[in-house]
């Protein structure tokens, strides 16, 4: 179940929309259906640095939505962490990345034709990454909506020492200083250039 404070973020009064463009697949309504609330929006992206919190959120919006979810860590640990080269090869998981994110993909036009929400938890680090989907989704003509878990640095690092250690239900795997920092390097912040609905978490 989601902890008070993910449904909390997720409660509209808390989200800060902008870059918003006039779109029939870009608008959520606000009726629901057995606790759900209706969105006609199928693709939705969640970025945020590491330790933002992504995948807490992504899970409580596929429940809220009753939409699909798809979290690279979920995958890359059941089909090739086991498999790692030690110490960890760039490339090597890099290539894997994108096998899985191919599939995922595919998997997703199945979902669009059901009219079903999909969610993707893929960190989107880079705005090179994000373009890729939001590309992928305009091909279907669908605008997505990237949802930004807007957390400082030093927040975001206490969560992932926390995590290291409680090893909790979104552990999947340890994540020393040395590989935060890495992370932190190649984080591009969303900008207008996105040119998408965003909603900005800020909590």
């Amino acid at each position: 179940m989601p902890s008070a404070s993910t449904r909390s973020a997720l409660n509209p009064k808390r989200l800060r929309r902008s870059c918003r463009l006039t779109s029939a697949n870009t608008a959520n309504t606000a009726n629901s259906t057995n606790g759900r609330r209706k969105t006609t929006t199928l693709i939705h992206l969640i970025t945020g640095g590491t330790g933002a919190g992504k995948t807490t959120y992504a899970r409580a919006l596929a429940d809220e939505i009753g939409g699909v979810r798809y979290s690279i860590d979920d995958w890359m640990t059941a089909l090739f962490w086991m498999d790692a080269p030690e110490p960890p090869d760039f490339d090597w998981v890099m290539e894997r990345i994108a096998r899985v994110e191919a599939q995922m993909w595919a998997n997703t036009l199945q979902m669009i034709a059901l009219k079903t929400p999909v969610i993707f938890d893929l960190g989107f680090t880079t705005t090179d990454h994000r373009a890729k989907f939001i590309d992928l989704a305009k091909g279907v003509n669908i605008t997505p909506n990237l949802h930004w878990i807007d957390i400082d640095a030093e927040e975001r690092w206490r969560r992932v020492q926390s995590r290291n250690t409680s090893r909790g239900e979104t552990f999947a795997m340890d994540v020393p200083r040395d590989m935060f920092d890495f992370m932190e390097d190649r984080w591009e912040a969303p900008t207008d250039h996105d040119a998408i609905v965003i909603t900005r978490v800020t909590k």
